[in-house]
């Protein structure tokens, strides 16, 4: 690690802290005699003009959309400023930890203490939306727990103004793949409702321990995040969850149209359920009092008189009298002992009414609603549903197996790269190189970093393949380029890119152009003999490096360089296979120089 400078600016800095994409400090403030945080900003190496100017306009925004902030959930900016080429900017210390450690620390968190912290995020939230600022990183990383338990949202590095022209292109992806929105997977526009969605995956990591879009890649994730619905964990209320998965839906006017209103919903969501009691009128709440004579039954309720039903003789207990109110008096049920309506006068226990009784009506219950569909017609439409998804089943596996086949069937790919995940390859191909080519640096596991650049590199020649057979020469040389860049070993590739360069060599009719395009050619022939194991190959390649260079050296003699042509034609024959056709023509157009 790099010593830390002294000072920067007037403030003192003790160490460092941490350092990803810039470097922040702990300092001291001695005008204000406060302890602070000093983000800098970090330039990296090899960067062009172009791309230090957009970081520092990148970083410069962050200032300017934090800064305008001042509330006790986000954490709040004093000053930024300028040393020489250096850019800070000055915020509050922050103690305490991040939620993302509190998670990989516990599992996962109480549903009260997770609600708590969901509440405060909105809070925090509510008040930048209206500012017109969208954080566009929600995450626990980014969610800071002070030692008071106090909640603070951090890092608005890539916050999008919506009072400012957007500095992010249609299609450019900014954000970490797992929280992201389907929107913001795809590089579309967003707005407060993108970071609504990175709340509930937030949300639901907190409750469950484990996030609600998982996936060992990049593809995989974005994946989940656009065709996959999340299951409710166990210990989480259907109030609770029901907040969740509106977060969580796919489209945007389909979840919360602001953080007041998730917050709303929250503390709607973990209030207790009432269930109220059974709509029968014969069973009455039991803060509900009886005086006999009265109706059991609403008026009209059903086309029978109202009676007073029978009493109920619990075989349980025995040896427990119901009791029975004298006229007018209310009913109260003593402890344990279950309802027994009043008798009229002449009711006995066991023979019912005495014979010089009116008979009390018999009390029938409505008839049952008819069926919507006899049986007959429920098992027909079954039946015929079974054989519709059997017949989906088999053209769906057929898709799959075409698909899956395709994929293997690279132009010009001697050695295919790991593929995408089959989840993912109904995506777009050039949706899944932009997403693996955006989050790429964010990787850290070297294997998974390797796995990336191999995938990418045999997407890039794919693509470059279909631009050839449109005759789109500057979009093939692009791609192939591009496919070099990510696999340095892709022979297939260099072969390609050497082809390439042959033939427009042939129809260049610039002399200096051509020798450029026939230097390529040759290094890329070169190139690939050097990589391909395939020994008939590994020849092939070598003698077309030496015809290239024999090309180029008839170009050289046209523009008067003799000696840099002679020269040439040394190197084509020192690396032509012995007995070759491409060793034989470079000798004797050597004689032919006078070499």
């Amino acid at each position: 690690m790099n010593t830390p400078p002294q000072t920067l600016g007037k403030y003192q800095i003790i160490r460092e802290i941490a350092r990803s994409n810039d470097i922040v400090y702990e300092a001291y403030d001695p005008a204000m005699n406060r302890r602070v945080a000093i983000k800098e900003l970090a330039m990296p190496s090899g960067s062009s003009p172009v791309q230090q100017e957009e970081r520092i306009k990148r970083f410069m925004r962050e200032a300017r959309a934090v800064g305008s902030l001042t509330h006790p959930n986000i954490m709040t900016v004093f000053e930024v400023g300028q040393e020489g080429d250096r850019y800070y900017i000055a915020m509050e210390y922050l103690d305490g930890h991040t939620l993302r450690n509190e998670i990989d620390t516990k599992g996962f968190l109480p549903v009260d203490r997770s609600v708590e912290i969901t509440q405060e995020v909105l809070a925090g939230l509510g008040y930048a939306h209206e500012k017109g600022v969208i954080h566009r990183d929600i995450k626990p990383d980014n969610i800071q727990i002070l030692s008071t338990g106090k909640v603070k949202i951090t890092d608005f590095g890539i916050a999008r103004l919506t009072f400012e022209p957007n500095l992010t292109m249609d299609g450019q992806v900014f954000g970490t793949p797992s929280y992201m929105s389907p929107e913001q997977v795809v590089g579309k526009e967003i707005d407060a409702r993108s970071d609504l969605f990175s709340v509930g995956v937030m949300l639901y990591e907190m409750v469950a321990g484990s996030k609600p879009f998982a996936g060992d890649s990049v593809v995989s994730i974005t994946y989940a995040i656009m065709n996959k619905e999340p299951q409710r964990p166990q210990q989480v209320e259907v109030g609770l969850w029901n907040v969740i998965a509106k977060s969580l839906d796919k489209t945007p006017g389909m979840r919360y149209p602001s953080a007041e209103a998730m917050a709303k919903a929250i503390t709607e969501g973990m209030k207790p359920a009432v269930m109220p009691y059974d709509s029968d009128p014969t069973i009455l709440p039991s803060n509900t009092t009886y005086t006999y004579g009265q109706s059991l039954y609403p008026a009209n309720a059903y086309s029978q008189p109202p009676m007073t039903p029978p009493p109920v003789v619990n075989p349980y207990l025995p040896n427990v009298t119901p009791y029975t109110p004298s006229v007018g008096t209310p009913y109260q049920a003593p402890l344990g002992v279950p309802y027994q309506p009043p008798q009229p006068q002449g009711y006995n226990q066991v023979t019912g009414f005495g014979t010089n009784q009116t008979q009390v009506p018999i009390y029938y219950p409505p008839p049952p609603r008819k069926m919507a569909f006899s049986p007959e017609a429920r098992y027909t439409i079954g039946r015929v549903l079974i054989g519709l998804f059997a017949v989906g089943a088999v053209f769906g596996s057929l898709f799959m197996v075409v698909k899956y086949a395709s994929s293997y069937t690279a132009p010009n790919s001697k050695a295919p790269a790991q593929q995408a995940p089959s989840s993912a390859q109904d995506m777009p191909r050039d949706q899944q190189i932009r997403l693996l080519e955006s989050q790429l640096n964010e990787t850290k596991d070297v294997d998974q970093i390797a796995r990336e650049n191999a995938t990418l590199a045999q997407l890039y020649e794919e693509e470059a393949a279909d631009l050839h057979s449109l005759n789109d020469v500057t979009g093939e040389e692009s791609n192939l380029l591009n496919s070099l860049k990510h696999d340095p070993n892709r022979s297939s590739a260099c072969v390609s890119l050497a082809s390439l360069y042959d033939q427009r060599a042939k129809v260049e009719p610039d002399l200096g152009e051509r020798k450029k395009v026939l230097e390529r050619a040759a290094n890329y022939w070169q190139r690939a003999s050097t990589i391909e194991k395939d020994s008939l190959s590994n020849g092939q390649y070598a003698e077309n490096s030496c015809l290239s260079l024999v090309e180029l050296a008839k170009v050289l003699a046209q523009l008067g360089d003799k000696t840099e042509a002679r020269k040439q034609l040394y190197a084509a024959m020192a690396i032509a296979p012995a007995g070759s056709r491409g060793k034989q023509v470079a000798s004797e157009y050597l004689i032919v120089l006078g070499g």
